[in-house]
């Protein structure tokens, strides 16, 4: 995949926030290193540290269902597979033995124009690591969610989960599920969800 910005590591370095996250998540591990499950992505994994009311109060949820279960949040908001890649690549789950990784990755690679098989490619390359850097570790895959930003990027997202859905129908250590079901009313997107 030489040439695939999807599959290449990238970091945010130059982003003071992006630096000081990936800092505090190396310093955090050290401190947490008996976590049972990892979320691991993007906004909408890091989503789950808000709590601003009401539109933006996550931490009900977290306290619900993953408080008590040495759950570590490794959601970066903007990242791409290319920056989930370097992430890895660069300690975030380096001495951890979880259980389980929820990985919720790629809305951004297609939101950037990016296609649904140099995406495929870039969540292919994340599971690959994922197993070389956890291989006792379960993963649960989780489907592009639905958005309105363009009928294309919604088209594109489609391909993608297809394609996941097939690819990890099998897989050991895998399960592929997609939940886009729950944010549509009617075929179209609830936006009272939001």
């Amino acid at each position: 995949d030489k040439g695939n910005p999807a599959t290449t590591p990238a970091d945010r370095l130059q982003e003071q926030w992006w630096a000081k996250r990936h800092s505090a998540v190396l310093e955090r591990l050290q401190a947490e290193r008996d976590a049972e499950l990892i979320l691991l992505g993007d906004s909408i994994t890091q989503n789950y540290e808000k709590a601003i009311p009401p539109d933006e109060d996550f931490q009900p949820t977290w306290q619900r269902f993953y408080h008590g279960r040495k759950t570590l949040n490794l959601g970066f908001g903007g990242d791409t597979t290319a920056h989930v890649l370097w992430r890895l690549d660069h300690g975030e789950v380096d001495g951890l033995h979880p259980r389980a990784v929820v990985l919720l990755i790629g809305t951004n690679n297609t939101a950037r124009g990016q296609s649904a098989e140099d995406t495929s490619r870039g969540i292919d390359a994340v599971i690959e690591r994922l197993h070389q850097k956890l291989p006792q570790t379960s993963i649960l895959l989780l489907g592009l969610l639905p958005s309105e930003v363009s009928p294309a990027k919604s088209a594109t997202d489609a391909a993608v989960n297809r394609y996941l859905a097939r690819r990890y129908e099998s897989e050991p250590k895998v399960v592929y599920l997609d939940v886009r079901s729950v944010f549509l009313l009617d075929g179209r997107l609830n936006t009272a969800l939001f």
